[in-house]
């Protein structure tokens, strides 16, 4: 009962929280604030999390032990530190399943205890063991393993001196980095379901750093990968993973081995471009496309080195920009062929400009026909977007985004072949539709307007002492 009555301005400021009373809220937030700050919110957050509450003031509380641990752990005598770590462990085992928020945080507490708690060298094998092995506590071991990279790698708002924070590095990431791959590996042999479990993909695109890639890519969690983004239960976290993998493969010269492994890999997702368009499935679409552009900006140099080799990689970021009906996956390859364009227009790499050519003139047709205005779903041509001005907004932001692409394009084909391509369009566009035109009433302007605007944004290519 003392227990309650010590809780009870706690949860009563929580609840004010809640109110609509603003002046009572701002009472309420500083009086809280205070309390998160007080040496007493060590042992008032386990009683909250132990007792009865509801999970508002549990998730406050975890919250606050976990300000506690990163802000204030000077307030804890050293010898006090295994007392906590098994509390919190504790926490772990009551929260193992759920709610799934309180568990994160408690995850992210002991991550910090962990950091700070230098003593503690055996990290891993004690959370591993404590937990126990059935499927609620592995949940809770591979929320642990997703956390402690990022934890460790923000660990600079930790009061540890430099050489402090480089060695629990060292201790935390570089020498547990094979047994996580161990651990994973064997969870995702454990089921089919455990093989598709969003949570294993997270681990893996935490710890993607922290490994050697090619470790990750000659294993047999490569396999879990491509399943994992055949499923739409995992499909965006196997997104993340393989972009994480591709990203930490930039040094191509280091990395040849790996990328050789990767490339059969990425070619075999290349139906699913097509797959996905037909059927409608954009979200999915958006996921492919960025696996293909990301790929393509970190193998970039490989591309202008060996263009006979990768062509078939550029294509299809070619044609995830022709299939994208929507046009929301078409800005994620933006970069990738400004990138390669930096690199095709030097004149150690005028091969690959070469035979990449035709791409780039594709890519002009394909963007010209992306810079349509969209035609209205109530007929009305005053108000092509329905009122909707933001998304107005974005698109005519969005067309000069494409605009720069195509001044990309001219600077690898020529301005002059670019230009062509849109007085080709206006002439067939008069041919098909001049003499219907009058004052006020244009037939399929978007038709005429695109080209128009692709000549005024390509234009500015032309060089000033051309004739």
């Amino acid at each position: 009962m003392a227990a309650v009555a010590t809780m009870q301005p706690i949860l009563s400021a929580l609840a004010t929280m809640q109110s609509s009373n603003n002046a009572s809220k701002t009472q309420a937030h500083a009086y809280l604030e205070r309390f998160q700050k007080s040496a007493d919110a060590w042992t008032s957050s386990f009683t909250l999390l132990q007792g009865d509450s509801d999970v508002q003031a549990k998730l406050f509380a975890a919250t606050t032990l976990k300000g506690k641990i990163v802000f204030d752990f000077y307030q804890l005598p050293r010898e006090s530190l295994p007392q906590l770590r098994d509390s919190i462990l504790d926490l772990l085992r009551t929260y193992a399943k759920g709610p799934k928020p309180i568990r994160t945080q408690l995850c992210v507490c002991l991550a910090n205890l962990a950091i700070q708690m230098l003593e503690w060298k055996d990290v891993l094998q004690t959370v591993v063991s404590a937990l126990g092995s059935d499927s609620d506590s592995i949940a809770c071991v591979l929320e642990f393993i997703h956390v402690l990279p990022e934890e460790v790698t923000q660990g600079r708002k930790i009061n540890l001196a430099e050489d402090e924070l480089q060695q629990r590095t060292r201790e935390l990431l570089e020498e547990n980095a094979q047994q996580v791959l161990q651990l994973l590996t064997q969870y995702a042999r454990s089921s089919p379901t455990a093989a598709q479990d969003p949570i294993l993909m997270a681990c893996l695109t935490s710890w993607v750093a922290e490994v050697q890639v090619n470790d990750v890519v000659n294993s047999p969690l490569m396999d879990v990968i491509m399943t994992a983004i055949q499923a739409d239960t995992s499909f965006d976290e196997a997104v993340e993973t393989l972009c994480a993998l591709f990203r930490e493969t930039r040094d191509v010269d280091e990395s040849v081995a790996t990328i050789k492994t990767l490339y059969p890999r990425l070619a075999a997702l290349r139906p699913r471009i097509q797959a996905c368009a037909e059927e409608e499935d954009w979200d999915t679409f958006k996921g492919i496309t960025r696996v293909f552009a990301e790929a393509g900006e970190a193998w970039v140099v490989l591309i202008a080195r060996e263009p006979l080799q990768f062509r078939p990689l550029v294509e299809s970021v070619l044609e995830c920009c022709a299939r994208d009906k929507e046009r929301d996956a078409l800005s994620q390859t933006f970069n990738f062929w400004y990138e390669l364009k930096q690199y095709i227009t030097l004149e150690r790499y005028m091969e690959a400009r070469v035979q990449l050519n035709d791409i780039y003139s594709k890519l002009v047709d394909i963007m010209i026909g992306h810079l349509q205005f969209p035609t209205s779903e109530t007929g009305n041509d005053t108000d092509l977007f329905d009122g909707d001005r933001e998304a107005e907004d974005k698109f005519r932001e969005f067309r000069h985004a494409m605009g720069d692409v195509l001044k990309d394009c001219c600077e690898v084909i020529g301005v002059t072949q670019c230009l062509e391509k849109s007085y080709v369009l206006v002439e067939a566009w008069v041919g098909r539709n001049g003499a219907q035109a009058q004052q006020g009433k244009v037939p399929a302007w978007q038709q005429l307007e695109a080209p128009l605007f692709s000549l005024r944004a390509m234009g500015r290519m032309v060089p000033k002492d051309e004739n």
